[in-house]
């Protein structure tokens, strides 16, 4: 990949020959040995971060190597993501990562890190990882004194976020990180909940806990309507979180976890907006909630295929990839069983012009793609008779290269992955 190219995505020094770090013009061992003083810390040199990914290692030590000998990595061509590169990487049922499953009783939600996909079933369970390539359940993740009864998220920078379930009567709300699903997490934050409303059911992360980023976690529960948002500064998370109402009176209050919606923050600006999936009073809304006032300044109406009362605008999430803001809609079938399968709608937000109130989620101008969830042949029964939920993330690798696009619901049963990619061919 061209050093310029390597700065301008991963945000690195800029070199006039990638894995130049000595400066000499050329890339030899001289410059192996200069990124293996760096590592061990004999020697400080911006440029001996070759990958990119804000710290010095191994990788880098490889990347050099790669590099003299002639195996660089292709360019990254353009914006946003490679058209024609979604790929299906897996999707299996829940029953193949967990013995016993009461479709009512769960609450899954998913991440990933590394080369591994994260599912947590929100009941105290420990979370499973599974491969990324296959879905083949490979282990447990290692949570030490973390404890899972809320969700899992990711950050971009490949660290698995574990938050608890916070009751609002008195309890703390806490999250946990690690980089490892083998290493016990860190806990990050730990907030008294003293709204007297959940937290807990869903987090989303924008940017690099390990440096600057922003938490946003979304009540949940009768009357919730808010969003918590705590900043992270150099790694370290302020403990005092913003505490915002979404939308308004246009907003349809929340009866139980059928209604429940998340909030997804548009970019690490607030200011930028957000976006609501909800379903309320046998109608889906998608709207874009404008980020000053905090008020509904557009949305898309829904699918009008006729089966509308019967999907649910489950969840929503946004990033940012290659320079190109997404985000994810995920439409539930309630009765997957009956042929109501769901549906996964990638959007380009870097405009909202479109959320109008006249453009639908299915032909909207913004709309990159569609998904299809669950499948006939898939066993789906018993599924969720109530508090039907489900869980969409879109993830960048921690190389910036590829965006993994994770979902779950306890109503089709399944957790999948689809991934693009932003490589030249």
């Amino acid at each position: 990949m061209a050093g310029a190219m390597v700065a301008a995505m991963c945000g690195t020094a800029s070199a006039a020959t990638l894995g130049d770090v000595d400066g000499n013009g050329s890339v030899g061992i001289e410059d192996v040995n200069a990124v293996i003083n760096v590592m061990l810390g004999k020697a400080e040199n911006p440029l001996a971060d070759v990958s990119g990914n804000g710290s010095v290692g191994i990788e880098d030590v490889n990347a050099v190597i790669n590099i003299m000998l002639g195996k660089v990595d292709p360019e990254q061509p353009g914006d946003g993501i490679r058209e024609g590169s979604a790929q299906q990487l897996f999707e299996v049922e829940l029953k193949a990562l967990y013995e016993e499953l009461d479709a009512n009783a769960i609450h899954p939600t998913v991440a990933t890190v590394g080369d591994y996909v994260v599912v947590c079933l929100g009941d105290g369970r420990t979370p499973v990882y599974v491969s990324k390539a296959t879905g083949e359940k490979l282990g447990e993740i290692a949570l030490g004194e973390a404890v899972p009864t809320g969700s899992v998220t990711s950050d971009e920078n490949g660290n698995l976020v574990i938050a608890n379930w916070a009751d609002g009567q008195g309890s703390n709300f806490c999250l946990w990180k690690t980089a490892d699903v083998t290493a016990e997490p860190v806990k990050i934050l730990e907030a008294p909940n003293a709204w007297g409303i959940n937290l807990g059911d869903y987090v989303q992360v924008i940017g690099n806990l390990d440096g600057d980023a922003t938490i946003v976690a979304t009540f949940g529960g009768l009357y919730a309507q808010h969003i918590a948002r705590w900043t992270v500064t150099g790694g370290v998370v302020n403990p005092e979180p913003t505490v915002v109402s979404v939308g308004g009176s246009a907003i349809v209050q929340i009866a139980d976890r059928d209604n429940n919606f998340n909030v997804a923050q548009r970019t690490s600006n607030p200011a930028d907006g957000y976006f609501l999936g909800q379903y309320a009073s046998g109608a889906d809304n998608f709207y874009y909630i404008d980020g000053t006032t905090n008020e509904v300044a557009g949305s898309l109406l829904p699918l009008g295929t006729g089966a509308e009362w019967g999907m649910k605008y489950a969840n929503c999430y946004c990033t940012t990839f290659n320079g190109v803001n997404y985000t994810v809609l995920f439409a539930m079938g309630y009765w997957p069983h009956w042929g109501m399968p769901g549906s996964l709608y990638l959007f380009n937000t870097d405009t909202v012009d479109y959320f109008d109130g006249v453009n639908k989620v299915d032909n909207a101008p913004g709309l990159v793609g569609t998904y299809a969830v669950g499948d006939a042949n898939l066993e789906v029964t018993p599924a969720a008779e109530a508090g039907r939920v489900a869980d969409v993330k879109l993830i960048p690798t921690k190389d910036g290269k590829r965006l993994d696009l994770v979902y779950t619901s306890n109503t089709h049963l399944t957790v999948g992955c689809v991934q693009f990619d932003c490589i030249e061919q």
